[in-house]
């Protein structure tokens, strides 16, 4: 029979995980909702919305304490594979909460995913020592681990240099016609291809900046526990320990900042199994390069680790592909019902059957001209066209209008004011 803790600890774990996938849609809900406000003026910003703060609410809930509970009651033989469920959620909660479709490619990206997370946390677990404040900042200053932290920072903000500079080129902020070609290519993308890409890249920030935060928070923790133990708190008489504990909270609200970001412009499915790859390939180089564990992992857990990666890569590519073929297939059936209402090309008989709203069935609305003009209705350069929806939605630019279709109820009041004895 079962240890009563390994229970609990796997009943918390699934349910924890389900928790914050739901909680992670959530938000991703409320920032869907919210880009589908036309005004600018009318947006608010996420902790000013219902949905997004419930959603935030229970992804830091189950984040917190089923983190705290399974890391006390659960192995890592246990604890690596339960790691790997929040994936299988994740994809689910994105078919059923945002009806992304579930496809093959859902399915067969769910698999390496799941398989290849599997293979980086069980591969990748290191059992690590406590250590002495004295012992941290001696492992803090060593130059591999000082190096490595450089390097990380610098992709940070060559990352986040790069999104900023291509908002500016996007907003015609910023003139690139004197750079070479090679170079325009990398700066100058569609509206589409920049949003994807700068959703990926925030959860590639902020699964590096929560690695980095857990392994502050490892420190802390080490702290903690040395001084409780021993009875011994003169650790925290000593101004770098809170620097740790202060960078441990700045790090890990900086890093839920990046995944807010990134969930405003990709879908959960696709940034959650990136963040969690990001995050337990940072954390493994971290636990390496900070306690010098490399004689720790053989040839052969590397490798896998490296597998491991690839396989999360190639599922979260898959996923990204279904929705591209979700969404060009829900564009196509919108088109087809909507724009042949409005058509340019429609026949004179069938444009008389088209009526604005709160007209009697076949009863075509006068036309009212505002301004004179020798353009007939149907001629290229006339300020008034047919158009299909997504014209409206964007959107007439230019002057006004020269006519406009007035509802049934308008023109019969213009009818009766035309024959009133004023």
């Amino acid at each position: 029979m079962l240890p009563k803790k390994i229970v609990i600890g796997t009943v918390v774990g699934v349910v924890s995980s389900a928790t914050q996938s739901v909680g992670l849609t959530l938000q991703r809900k409320s920032h869907i909702q919210e880009d589908l406000i036309t005004s600018a003026d009318s947006r608010r910003p996420p902790y000013q919305r219902p949905l997004w703060r419930f959603g935030f609410i229970l992804f830091l809930i189950a984040n917190l304490l089923g983190s705290s509970i399974q890391i006390t009651t659960l192995p890592l033989i246990i604890l690596s594979p339960l790691q790997a469920v929040g994936l299988v959620f994740n994809s689910v909660c994105s078919a059923t909460i945002l009806n992304e479709g579930f496809t093959p490619y859902s399915i067969s990206g769910t698999v390496f995913v799941a398989v290849g997370a599997l293979v980086i946390a069980w591969f990748g677990s290191m059992e690590e020592p406590n250590h002495s404040l004295d012992e941290l900042l001696q492992l803090m200053g060593r130059g591999s681990f000082v190096c490595w932290i450089l390097l990380s920072c610098t992709a940070i903000v060559l990352i986040l240099a790069w999104i900023n500079v291509v908002r500016l080129i996007e907003k015609k902020q910023y003139d690139v016609d004197h750079l070479p070609q090679s170079v325009i290519g990398v700066l100058v993308l569609s509206s589409e291809k920049f949003r994807f890409i700068k959703g990926c890249l925030y959860g590639v920030v902020s699964g590096t900046l929560s690695a980095h935060s857990l392994l502050l928070a490892k420190s802390a923790v080490e702290l903690i526990l040395n001084a409780v133990v021993r009875s011994n708190y003169t650790s925290f008489q000593n101004v770098k320990c809170w620097i740790i504990i202060a960078s441990f909270f700045i790090l890990a609200i900086t890093q839920l900042v990046f995944l807010n970001k990134g969930l405003r412009f990709v879908s959960t499915s696709v940034l959650y199994p990136l963040v969690f790859c990001i995050y337990n390939v940072t954390n493994i180089i971290n636990g390496l390069v900070f306690y010098n564990s490399f004689q720790l992992l053989s040839k052969t857990e590397i490798m896998m680790i490296v597998l491991g990666t690839m396989m999360v890569l190639f599922g979260v590519s898959l996923l990204s592909w279904r929705l591209e073929d979700h969404s060009d297939a829900k564009e196509s059936n919108f088109i087809s019902e909507h724009t042949s209402l409005v058509s340019p090309v429609l026949a004179d008989n069938e444009r008389a059957g088209y009526v604005s709203f709160g007209s009697p069935t076949g009863e075509l609305c006068p036309k009212i001209d505002d301004e004179p003009t020798s353009e007939g209705p149907e001629s290229p350069s006339s300020m008034f066209k047919y158009g299909s929806v997504a014209d409206h939605a964007q959107g007439v630019k230019g002057k006004r209008r020269s006519r406009r279709v007035l509802s049934y109820e308008q023109s019969e009041l213009l009818h009766q004011l035309n024959h009133m004895d004023i």
